[in-house]
């Protein structure tokens, strides 16, 4: 066999079989090509070679074996044992970190030594018999030998007979499809591993291949779980999204850099336990030397010279080996968290992120699934619109498409309550919790002033009830201003809303500042009389159809003017443009 005969058989480039893979071929004594396929040691030594020459299938003189692929391993959260040379060079190839295993049943004991570090450990074996032994007995080895991660089991489709033959046949579609096969590897449990569907059993077909069943698991026979964990306890759930938002300059990316510093350096964070780990800041909206001129100053803040180690960071489109969108940085983003060992990905911010609208909720859901994806804890940094007139800080949510709230796990919001000279007074609101009861709102005081620090401020939470007082006291006076037509004295004011007349006094000046309120111009005595301002945007309007209902036309909606109001058009002309 030549290498040009292998390539076409495996479906990769010539030139990466041979110089990456080092593959070559010779003429024997009888004139026939022989394949060599080098096994190389983890230093990268050739070990033994694999040869073929036609069907035929020997090695080269030596003694023992090793998995084929030790030299390329690098360390990250999950590796792949896949059958034979062909299909690991196909996952090679894709990125994958795989071993290939010469043979069903030739794994050996001391071979557990190169994958015990692991936490999980994916077994692709071929869609036949053989296959189901090649993945039973490595399964029952590993958990035999000791090992304490995960065992996964790949279930192949079933129009394909092993991964070769489905990259053969999936083409460009292959590692996308390959990455959902991942994604829903059936967990083969300690107790479970000699429990493998064998070829007798009704869920095969008269083949001995899998039919095209789902991997349903019986919960019965799952040992349960350990605890929930969390990275940050009670704030960030392991290996799920959460959401921090606020309105613009509230302070979010840069709360969101200490949360990581203090992960990565294994910290508490406000009195709140971490789990250290890597991190990585994905910044679609700064650049590199800016976000590390916040880290130095955050990392001042927690007492160290330089940002922590393991903080890492990337801007997408930041050249032309990094792609600006990220559906088309996931393979390798995935691929470069687990290399790093990274526990948490910071990704600034939401609106920047998306490709879309985030308004849409398929642009919304479609963003949440890509970084799921990733496999890894998510803190989305995101925003509010912008407040309403009346409207109440606490009450908004996440900007954009219900479905951001939705497939968030843990939400949290931030407000300034106070902001002067470098410090700002805040309130952080936990809004939703799939796993933990909801912490009370927590105040915080953040200094700005040369290096950045944040602490805990009850004084922030007795600002915002004050404000939250004085906002409702503002309310009943408004009403008051309605139940007597829009005008009215100070005093008119007080009897009818109950406020006391200094308030209402200071009200009167803070809201003519605004220009909630005007003097008429006009006195009953010597009492000043004043109107509310009832004109608003019609941005501020509340919307009252629903999304899929027809609007009213122009002249339907001045007929309808007319008839609510009695309007009267005097004239109409075009609004000239800027």
């Amino acid at each position: 066999m030549k290498v040009t005969e292998y390539s076409q058989k495996t479906g990769l480039p010539e030139e990466y079989l041979r110089e990456h893979l080092g593959i070559s071929e010779y003429v024997n004594e009888y004139g026939s090509s022989v394949l060599e396929i080098p096994y190389y040691t983890e230093e990268g030594q050739v070990f033994r070679k694999r040869l073929r020459n036609g069907s035929q299938r020997f090695w080269s003189k030596g003694e023992g074996l090793i998995p084929y692929g030790l030299n390329w391993l690098n360390g990250a959260s999950r590796v792949i044992l896949a059958e034979g040379e062909g299909d690991t060079s196909n996952l090679l190839y894709c990125g994958y970190q795989v071993l290939g295993i010469p043979g069903a049943c030739t794994f050996k004991d001391d071979w557990v030594t190169y994958v015990k570090e692991y936490p999980e450990i994916y077994l692709a074996g071929d869609n036949d018999e053989a296959g189901e032994r090649f993945n039973k007995d490595i399964a029952k080895k590993l958990y035999e030998s000791g090992y304490q991660g995960q065992v996964k089991e790949v279930c192949l489709p079933v129009s394909v007979k092993d991964v070769n033959d489905m990259y053969i046949k999936s083409g460009d579609s292959f590692k996308a499809l390959f990455d959902g096969l991942v994604e829903h590897a059936k967990i083969i449990t300690e107790s479970q591993h000699m429990n493998i569907i064998p070829s007798s059993h009704p869920l095969r077909g008269s083949d001995g291949r899998k039919n095209n069943l789902l991997p349903i698991v019986d919960l019965s026979e799952m040992d349960e779980p350990e605890p929930m964990k969390f990275i940050v306890e009670d704030i960030l759930p392991d290996n799920y999204l959460s959401v921090i938002f606020g309105a613009g300059a509230s302070g979010k990316s840069y709360l969101a850099l200490t949360i990581v510093c203090c992960v990565a350096m294994g910290i508490d964070f406000l009195g709140k336990s971490v789990i250290k780990g890597n991190v990585l800041y994905l910044d679609f909206e700064l650049e590199q030397y800016e976000q590390t001129r916040r880290a130095y100053r955050v990392a001042r803040g927690l007492g160290l010279e330089r940002p922590p180690k393991g903080l890492f960071y990337l801007q997408p489109g930041s050249n032309q080996d990094v792609p600006l969108k990220l559906q088309d940085l996931i393979t390798r983003l995935r691929n470069t968290i687990e290399t790093n060992k990274v526990r948490l990905v910071v990704v600034d911010s939401a609106g920047m992120a998306i490709e879309g609208d985030t308004e849409k909720a398929k642009d919304v859901i479609s963003l949440f699934q890509a970084l799921r994806g990733l496999k890894v804890s998510i803190l989305l940094i995101d925003h509010q619109s912008k407040l309403k007139q009346g409207e109440d800080y606490k009450n908004k949510s996440v900007f954009g498409s219900i479905y951001k709230f939705n497939l968030a796990r843990s939400i949290f919001q931030l407000e300034v309550v106070e902001n002067q000279q470098g410090i700002a007074k805040t309130v952080l609101r936990h809004t939703k919790s799939n796993f933990t009861t909801m912490f009370e709102p927590m105040g915080l005081t953040k200094h700005f002033v040369n290096d950045f620090s944040v602490s805990q401020c009850n004084e922030a939470l007795d600002i915002a009830a004050q404000t939250k007082a004085e906002d409702e006291k503002w309310e009943e006076i408004k009403k008051a201003f309605i139940d007597r037509g829009g005008t009215a004295t100070a005093k008119e004011l007080c009897e009818t809303s109950g406020v006391a007349i200094g308030t209402v006094r200071n009200k009167m000046i803070e809201r003519r500042k605004t220009e909630d309120i005007f003097v008429t111009g006009e006195k009953m005595g010597k009492a000043i009389i004043y109107e509310l301002n009832t004109s608003f945007s019609s941005s501020s309007l509340p919307n009252p159809y629903k999304e899929d209902e027809e609007r009213p036309s122009k002249s339907e909606a001045v007929d309808l003017l007319k008839q609510e109001f009695g309007a009267e058009v005097i004239e109409e002309r075009e609004v000239p443009k800027d």
